[in-house]
Order: structure tokens, then sequence, then C-alpha cells
């Protein structure tokens, strides 16, 4: 199961009581204790297996489009409105709008980089104090895993359980459920760099331990055998 299609379920369906195959897919490496990993590819096994014959179906009901035809009351045509004398008031309040929005200045203390290139996004994760991921909807946070391959701590959303989760399994930083609570986690992590540099070598050791390549492959490897049995 594709990890990113988890957020909604997780997040609106799980407080809910309202669980989904992909859901319990999850849970059965994320909250059984020991992970049922042979259980969890299993069940994969299946949703892939519907999931290619609903493909097979769509693709053969596609592949006849010729044969139908869609029948509607009068098409949408897109018109031009004019706007007469409100033509100039309208174009003042577009360009405040691009004002406000898009060219005024950041607040103090943030600096607006922009786009990256590797190097600079390299560069700027190994000077960083700490890393913060804002989402609460985060299903495998690929900027905590790279924050925690550069040796920096990571300040996470508490209200994913996932990045709760990594952070448990890793110690590479600290949660937060607010602005206030990010403030202090920061301004901790500022005052005491030693502590930051801990956290940061706890998080390179779990992605180093869980998340290289070989890893990643050894992993699948042993849940495609497990399956099979």
């Amino acid at each position: 199961t594709n990890l990113e299609s988890l957020e909604i379920p997780i997040v609106i369906g799980v407080p809910a009581a309202i669980h989904v195959f992909p859901t319990y897919i999850y849970f059965t490496t994320q909250r059984f204790t020991p992970p049922e990993y042979g259980l969890a590819a299993a069940l994969s096994v299946i949703l892939i297996l519907v999931s290619t014959a609903l493909v097979f179906c769509y693709r053969r009901i596609v592949g006849q489009a010729s044969r139908f035809a869609t029948i509607t009351g009068r098409g949408y045509r897109p018109r031009l409105l004019a706007l007469g004398q409100w033509r100039y008031p309208a174009l003042a309040l577009y360009f405040l709008y691009f004002l406000f929005a898009v060219a005024a200045p950041a607040q103090e203390g943030v600096v607006a980089t922009g786009n990256l290139d590797d190097r600079a996004w390299h560069d700027a994760l190994a000077a960083a104090v700490a890393v913060v991921v804002p989402s609460p909807m985060e299903s495998l946070s690929m900027l905590a895993l790279e924050a925690w391959a550069a040796g920096r701590p990571c300040l996470l959303n508490a209200a994913s359980p996932v990045l709760r989760g990594q952070l448990e399994r890793s110690g590479g930083g600290l949660a937060f459920s607010g602005a206030s609570e990010l403030a202090e986690a920061a301004r901790s992590l500022l005052e005491d760099p030693a502590a930051a540099d801990r956290m940061g070598l706890a998080g390179r050791a779990y992605v180093e331990a869980n998340h290289r390549w070989d890893a990643v492959i050894d992993r699948l490897a042993s849940l495609l055998v497990a399956a099979s049995r």
C-alpha cells in the first residue's frame, strides 16, 4: 500500500473508529507487538491483486469508450465580463494583493530562500541547528529522514502518529503540539548545542540502521519469504 494514501484514513477515519484495509495493514507493522510483517505482506498481496483486477476492468472499459456518448445539457461556455468603470479599482485590488501576498518582505528573522539546488539544500541541512517538520499528516517524512541522515535533530509535529513513532524509535529530536511548545523546543536546542548534536547523531544511527537501501531490500525480501510460506 502507498503510505501517502494513509493521511485521510488515519487522521480522519481512525479517531472515529472507521478503519479501512490500508490502515489495518499499517497497524500490523506499527501498532502490533511484535510487528506482524508476515500478515502485513499477505494482506498487501491481497490488496495488490484486487487493485490489479480493478485496473484491468478499468482498462477494458476505457478501451471501449468509443461505443458510448455523454449527453448533457447546454455546455458551459466562458464569457468575458466587462468591468466598465470598475476595471481600475479591480486592477488596484489585484496589485494590492500581489504586494502583500508575494512581494511583501518576510517577517524579521525569516529568510525566504526559494528553491534550492541539491548542493545548497544539503549544505542548509548540515548547517541547521534543527529541522522543523510542521505537517500533522506525515506518513513517512522524507524531510525528517534527510535531516537525520545529515546528523541534525528534528522538531516534529506531535499530532502525527507516524512522526511520534519515528521520534520514539530514533530519539532524534523533540515533539511539539503548538506554537509555544515549538518555540520552547527550538530555544532548548539553541541553548544546548551538545544536546542537539546528540539527537542528530541518534537520528543518523536510526536512518543507517533502518533506512539504508540495502536494509530496505533485506526487509522486503524477508516479507516476501514470509508471505510465500
